[in-house]
């Protein structure tokens, strides 16, 4: 009916722009683009030099995805009208869609400079503000645009994602909620809803926002997408693998899908596939940082490749994503190698975290006549640990809001001396910070023993256990390593009063073994070999951690070959801690994974009266077992080979009063030793930054970096 009467009064009067414009938007409502676009064409003939009209014909040019008639259009509209706002805002709202950032900042605030009351030019300047990292702009942009009209759905579902990027997880999910309320059609508003629902732990409510999102646009990925990465977090990998199989058919391109797939193929021991997956992420989006360190992370785990393939992922990662050539000169106030030493800490697990169990060790005993500490604390949610750890710190800063270039800008204007990074690649961390080159000297620890491949990095620290004094750099680590005089690792259970317990064959008649290390490190090697070890132990039963599912099948299917039945085996799941330490009750002696060994979990056995019985592997992520027992004075715990491993578990499976003395001593050897003693650690790692600070000022009196002499084991 419309087109007949835009028909009807182009035959009255056929030079009438009016009535080609409305042909075109009927046509265009019927799917006949060629026909609008000829249509438009007409019009935009016909109306010239109309700036109001060529405005509006630039809408639907850009609505039918004609973009470049569309800017020609708008900017003849300027031409003509240079005070007129609203073709500069559409010509902002085109560019960004383009990617052109620079020009559609430029369009848009020109718009507003010109209509200060043009709410969809502040949401849209909001959104561009948030892609280049200005977020205090970007959301006060935001407000100002839901301020003037909170009935524009867009304009919070923008302001939504700038509250996310700022941490602000509480605001993003009402911001989210306004946009569907709004526009519950909307697939982008409800997936916005679940993640930042997801953050704020309320996972059912989440999962509900995904699956709405997929509901309103099932074909859309984004729905898939986020349900399938809300589903990996809620440790389902299995289901999460399919969404997101299905959220990459419908976005082939789409890094994040991919990233979110190789999570969940880690997830259930699957590392090879992980990286593979990884690697095409890498492929499609070579600049994706995070995929890049979730690549050289998971390398650690896979049972196929060795040092110096790990070494060459973090050296790939550095290529392509550090600065070789950054430095930060010291001035001649600062160049004092013996004053008291400005030293930063960088996580986002100030809190909560296996992180805390060793931060808090350290922090807690720094000598602040030597050293003043800063805690920059990039933490999601803040809980009781984040508290405690806050207390610990001279200064506290929150950097959760902030852009990696606005940190790198308050950690040298902190005048930081030395800035430790305790995430290296895994999740959250701040590589580019590092890579920025915020401090003269720059430390990677904690985290994982390994490399970070990042050329802003100097030093790694390490211990004499984990890398022997004889021990090459060289083709393993791109930083210098700097060993500690014993252990790498000071813990603190931060839950003492869980007690041992009696050894448990005594009452159930068998020995049973445990493993709660992540389910990544679960080799199909490390399964045979167990295998082997129960085959060895008659009646011997397993606990260990695994996600439902296919992971369960794996190790069920891996342990039938050797004739170990079902009933045999008993899996759990993740557990809060005090659930999780009560499992080693149950626990007569755990058996190590390889390649990589338990760290964190180790020692929490250890505590808990539990034995590990550790194969020391090639890489160095392998030798933690080594280096902890060797700290503990039970170097025979750490055997060299598969048949020695199934040789000293038979061995100690059956002396039970030897199994039931270590299990009343091993707490007594863990408090007496380097793995708990906070001050001489402390004082330890305030060596380890001395000398490589007096390494730094030396370099700096000769104008090059020089190294000057250093023991190969801090003292």
């Amino acid at each position: 009916m419309a087109e007949q009467c835009c028909r009807l009064a182009l035959q009255v009067a056929p030079e009438l722009p009016e009535g080609w414009y409305h042909l075109a938007i009927a046509l265009r409502g019927q799917g006949r683009r060629d026909d609008a676009c000829a249509a438009l064409d007409k019009t935009d003939l016909l109306a010239h030099g109309n700036p109001d009209a060529q405005n509006n014909i630039g809408l639907q040019y850009a609505e039918l995805g004609e973009l470049g008639k569309a800017e020609a259009c708008y900017l003849r509209s300027i031409r003509l009208a240079p005070s007129y706002a609203l073709p500069h805002a559409n010509l902002g709202i085109l560019r960004a869609t383009q990617g052109r950032i620079g020009e559609a900042t430029e369009a848009l605030r020109q718009a507003i400079q010109l209509d200060p009351t043009l709410a969809a030019a502040y949401s849209s300047l909001s959104s561009m503000l948030l892609v280049q990292g200005k977020l205090e702009e970007a959301d006060g942009a935001g407000r100002r645009a839901v301020a003037m009209a909170p009935g524009l759905a867009e304009g919070w579902l923008n302001l939504s994602n700038v509250l996310f990027a700022q941490k602000n997880f509480g605001e993003a999910a009402e911001a989210s909620m306004k946009a569907v309320e709004l526009d519950a059609r909307s697939a982008k508003a409800w997936s916005m809803l679940a993640g930042a629902l997801k953050q704020l732990r309320r996972y059912a409510q989440a999962e509900e926002a995904a699956r709405k999102a997929i509901a309103v646009e099932p074909d859309a990925a984004i729905g898939w997408g986020t349900l399938g990465e809300l589903l990996v977090h809620m440790q389902k990998p299995d289901a999460a693998i399919e969404v997101l199989k299905r959220a990459i058919d419908l976005a082939p391109a789409s890094s994040s899908a991919r990233i979110d797939l190789a999570n969940a193929f880690k997830d259930i021991g699957r590392v090879d596939e992980a990286l593979g997956v990884l690697r095409e992420v890498i492929d499609i989006d070579p600049a994706n940082v995070g995929a890049h360190s979730n690549l050289v992370y998971y390398a650690s785990f896979s049972p196929t490749l060795g040092e110096r393939d790990i070494y060459e992922a973090a050296q790939n990662w550095g290529s392509r994503h550090g600065r070789a050539d950054a430095e930060l000169p010291l001035d001649a106030t600062s160049r004092d190698p013996n004053r008291r030493l400005r030293i930063g800490y960088l996580s986002p697990d100030f809190c909560d975290h296996c992180q805390a169990l060793f931060s808090i060790p350290l922090l807690s005993s720094h000598d602040h006549r030597q050293v003043e500490v800063f805690c920059y604390a990039d933490v999601r949610l803040r809980d009781i640990y984040t508290d405690r750890i806050a207390g610990y710190a001279d200064h506290w800063r929150e950097i959760t809001a902030f852009s990696d270039d606005v940190v790198v800008d308050l950690i040298r204007g902190d005048q930081i001396d030395v800035l430790v990074d305790l995430t290296m690649h895994m999740a959250n961390g701040r590589q580019l910070v590092f890579a920025k080159r915020a401090a003269p000297v720059q430390i990677a620890w904690l985290a994982y023993p390994g490399t970070t491949g990042n050329p802003g990095m100097d030093y790694r620290l390490t211990d004499p256990w984990l890398d022997p004094t004889d021990a090459p750099d060289e083709g393993r680590y791109t930083e210098r390593s700097v060993r500690l005089p014993s252990t790498f690792w000071c813990y603190d259970p931060l839950q003492g009063d869980r007690p041992v317990g009696p050894l448990p064959a005594l009452a159930m008649g068998h020995v049973t073994f445990g493993c709660l290390n992540s389910y990544l490190k679960v080799s199909n090697a490390t399964l045979a070999l167990w295998a082997r070890t129960m085959a060895a132990v008659d009646g011997s039963r397993l606990i260990m951690l695994a996600p439902e599912g296919s992971a369960r099948e794996r190790v069920l299917n891996a342990f039938a070959q050797d004739g170990i039945a079902a009933d045999r085996i008993r899996f759990v799941g993740r557990q809060p801690r005090d659930n999780y330490l009560d499992t080693y009750h149950e626990t007569d002696i755990a058996l190590d994974t390889l390649p990589y060994n338990g760290h964190t979990t180790s020692l929490d056995a250890y505590w808990m009266g539990v034995p590990v019985v550790s194969l020391v592997g090639s890489t160095i992520v392998g030798r933690a077992g080594w280096s902890q027992l060797n700290n503990l004075g039970l170097p025979e715990l750490a055997v060299w080979s598969e048949s020695a491993f199934v040789e000293r578990v038979a061995q100690l499976s059956g002396d039970l009063p030897r199994l039931a003395e270590l299990r009343a001593s091993l707490r007594g050897r863990m408090q007496g030793s380097a793995l708990m003693n906070a001050p001489d650690f402390a004082r330890a790692m305030e060596a380890a930054y001395r000398r490589c600070w007096q390494e730094r000022c030396a370099a700096d009196r000769v104008g090059r970096l020089a190294q000057i002499s250093m023991d190969s084991v801090i003292r």
